[in-house]
Parts: structure tokens; sequence; C-alpha cells
């Protein structure tokens, strides 16, 4: 849940939530706007110690906006007000295996859709985005975990692997659907030692139960559940142009699988690995090197992006690719961008896969203000639930940044504007620290891996926070800060 030391963080919301009974007053009107009776049908029991499911469920999801860090402190001074229930039904609704968290989130993600319609352009590209993030832990004894290697730091650590899959319309990212995975490691032993797995939490649940489904997902690969995710999200009636994923999910199945969808409805726009899979050009078969040693000749220079590439359409496995490789300078090493529709111009494709950032800035948000993998249960129901409610959470706050801030709360959902005030974070990333980022590189031929350390600034800088204390410092005429 939102830490309390963190609230400032949420300063683009500032306005909405200025005191305890303004935040409970606007996050309820937020939470009506969802129509929470159709949303939450199929998805609760009836009943949890005397309170419906819609309480108890609000309850939940308005706790950090109160400045409670966890059910425990929910019921403090002003929580109370609200809560008129003992804390224990809340835990309780956590760890119910019967309820059915992904089919919540799923419902919550359709009504921001439908509430977004009228604001969206209708030509606009859309885009399903899939990645993973470590969720660490401080013990090895929750249930299902495992050490998992963290691709940032370099190092193992105790956690889960949470692969999720969002839609992006542009201006807005939602997260869909998500599972959390374990790891074997290379002894097969998932990095514990007997003793360590032997005061693992275990619980005994029903095999039809929604909570046993999740809890198999754990051992599941997640090329595999990926494919589940996309599936699920178009039987839901959410489509899109483009998945957009990183070089790991990238295979000749994902391929064959998701051109399947829909009579190939659905793109792909990724990575890819400069490595032995085959394509064939002209009458040859190449690999991805040396494929890009006999195009040299063809290389060209995009001024907008700052980038040198080459461009190649190929044979694989029986589908037809456009290969980019990219470089920033005459230096650093070849990347290779994939798309699966062969008709895309270099920009388009740079400019389509650059959407994949969004799923970054998410998991970095949902970290710092919903306190994303921090909840302490080891029961894995508490951990589905408590992850779906963040998610849920982070897409109430997305459709309030849909609309003007300034606007009365009376209308904000009702009077949606044609025009958007407000540059989404993602934006800025892309605008403001990209390019620095990639200019240095230029300027100085450095050779880098652009993806992870780009991977590692969205992780570990707070550019918001950097970004606030900038425009909220006063300046003079002569451009100079003035001292407080």
């Amino acid at each position: 849940m939102l830490q309390n030391k963190d609230s400032q963080k949420l300063f683009e919301f500032k306005t909405y939530f200025q005191s305890a009974t303004h935040s409970i007053s606007n996050m309820v009107h937020i939470f009506g706007a969802f129509s929470t009776k159709s949303i939450t049908k199929s998805v609760f029991p009836l009943k949890t110690k005397g309170h419906s499911s819609i309480y108890l469920l609000q309850m939940l999801i308005l706790m950090p906006f109160l400045g409670a860090k966890n059910v425990h402190k929910s019921l403090n001074a002003h929580v109370a007000v609200f809560f008129k229930g003992k804390k224990d039904s809340l835990y309780d609704t956590m760890r119910d295996p019967r309820i059915n968290w992904r089919l919540l989130l799923f419902n919550f993600a359709k009504r921001f859709i439908k509430k977004t319609v009228g604001t969206a352009d209708e030509n606009a590209l859309k885009f399903l985005i899939v990645d993973d993030s470590d969720l660490e832990k401080q013990t090895p004894f929750f249930e299902g975990l495992s050490r998992v290697f963290n691709h940032v730091t370099g190092r193992h650590i105790f956690g889960y692997k949470l692969l999720a899959l969002g839609f992006s319309d542009g201006k807005s990212f939602i997260p869909l659907d998500f599972s959390l995975h374990n790891e074997k490691g290379k002894h097969k032993n998932y990095g514990l030692t007997k003793k360590q797995k032997g005061k693992q939490y275990r619980k005994a649940r029903d095999t039809a139960s929604h909570g046993a489904k999740r809890k198999k997902e754990i051992r599941t690969p997640k090329t595999e559940n990926l494919l589940k995710m996309v599936k699920r999200a178009i039987k839901h009636g959410i489509v899109a142009d483009y998945l957009l994923t990183d070089s790991w999910f990238l295979s000749e199945n994902m391929i064959t699988q998701i051109r399947g969808i829909k009579n190939g409805a659905l793109h792909i726009v990724s990575m890819c690995r400069m490595d032995k899979r085959k394509y064939s050009y002209g009458e040859k078969q190449y690999g991805a090197a040396d494929l890009r040693k006999h195009l040299k000749q063809k290389a060209k220079r995009s001024k907008q992006h700052k980038l040198y590439y080459i461009e190649a359409t190929v044979g694989y496995k029986g589908h037809e690719l456009k290969l980019f490789f990219t470089r920033l300078s005459k230096r650093p090493k070849w990347r290779l961008l994939v798309s699966t529709n062969t008709t895309l111009s270099f920009s388009q494709a740079y400019n389509i896969y650059a959407n994949r950032w969004a799923i970054e800035v998410f998991f970095k948000e949902s970290k710092q203000l919903f306190g994303l993998g921090k909840n302490q249960s080891r029961d894995f129901d508490s951990q589905i639930a408590s992850t779906t409610i963040g998610f849920i959470q982070y897409t109430m706050l997305a459709l309030y940044k849909r609309h003007d801030g300034h606007e009365s709360i009376g209308g904000l959902f009702e009077n949606c504007k044609q025009d958007f005030t407000q540059q989404l974070f993602s934006d800025r990333i892309r605008a403001v620290i990209l390019e620095i980022i990639e200019s240095f590189v230029e300027i100085l031929e450095l050779s880098i891996d652009m993806e992870k350390t780009i991977s590692v600034i969205i992780e570990k800088i707070e550019i918001d926070t950097k970004i606030a204390s900038v425009f909220s410092t006063p300046i003079d005429k002569g451009g100079k800060k003035l001292v407080a």
C-alpha cells in the first residue's frame, strides 16, 4: 500500500487529496465512476463476516489515500470514521482463494477504456505491453517464493518475478493482467536450502478455486503465461494493434501464436537478440550478425532519432519480418528491432516501440506510490490480492489523469475534454531523459546498452520529484534561482 512518507509524490493529484475527508470523498467519486456493482459481479462471495464485498473492496482501495500503510494501520482515527468493521474482515478478504481477482482487474480496465472512449483519437494506435519486474522480499518464507535474478543489480534476491500485461492508447497505461513466478535456478532447488524451503508458508486450497489456479501459475513458464494473458485480453474485448515486448519474450512460438489471433490482427514490435537464429534474405540463410554485415552498405542516418539504421525484410520460420539494425554512433554495438508489420518505416517502428517504456514507468510508480511488492503476508492469495488492489488504484488515478484536475468533481467524469493539459510522466521520460542520454552517448561515442541504461534510470532515479522541484523553485529575471 501507499507509504505515508511518499504521499507528497502524488504532486499531480495534490489538489485532489488535500485532507483525509476530502480524499475519501473524492476517491469515492472515482470509485463510483467504475459502477462497482456490475464490476464485482461473479468476483466475490456474497458476504465476508457480515460486510458486502463492495464495501470491503472500497476500504482496501481507499486506505493509501488516507495515509494507511497497511490493513493494520487502517483503523486509525480518521479511517475508523469510515470503516465500521474489524480488520480481520479485510485480512480474510485478501486471503480468500475463492475471489476472482483476475476478473476484477479486467473489469476495472474495461470500464476505464469505456470511460475514455470519447477522449481518444479513433485513429490512434493501441498497444498491449508486456514486461516483468522483481518483487523483492526480506525472507525466504513466503509461499512459493524463490531466489530470482535481478538484471538491474546483477544479483540474486529472495522474491517473485511479476509478469504484467498492460494496455496503452498512447495517453494512458493501465494494467490488465499479471502472474507471479519463481525460478528454479541452476541447481533446480529454487535457490533455497532444505531448511528454508521447509519453513515456507503452505496452505490447502480447493483445486477448483481461483487461488489454486493462480498458485499453479507460479511454476508456469512466463512465455506460456504471456500468451494466455494476451488471449484473455482479446476474449475480454480489449483489442490492440501491436504487442510490445523486449528481446527475452520474442520467439518463433510467440510470433506464430500472436499472429494467429483474429487472423493476424495483432502485430508484434520487439527487440531481438543478435543470436544464431537464421533469417532468409534473397536465396540465402543468415544469422543476425552476418546479415547486418552483408547489408552494411545500406546503412542510413535518422536525423530525427539520431540513429544509424539498416532495414531488411526477411523470412523467418514461415513468417515475413521487418528487421531494423540500429546503433547510436559508429562505435556502439548494433541492436535489432523486429516487426511483423513489414510496411512500417524505421521511424514508425521506433516510435511504436518507444511506447513500451510506459510499463517501466508503471512499475516504478506502483512500487513508490502503492507499495507494489511490499505486502508482508506470507499467504500467496494475499500477495495476489495486494498486487491487484495496487493495480486498481493505479487505474483509478489514470482515469483522473485523463481529465483536467481543475474541473469540478461533479463533472469530472461526465465532461471529458478533447485536449489534455498534462503530459504523462512516460512522455516526459522519452522527451527529456532519452534525448539527453542519446545525445551524450553519441557525442562521447560510448559503448553502452541503451535499453538496460534507460531501465536503470527509470528504476533508480527520482525523475518526477526532480522535475517538480525545478518548477517549484522561483526564478528571477536573470534566470537565477532565488534563495528562499
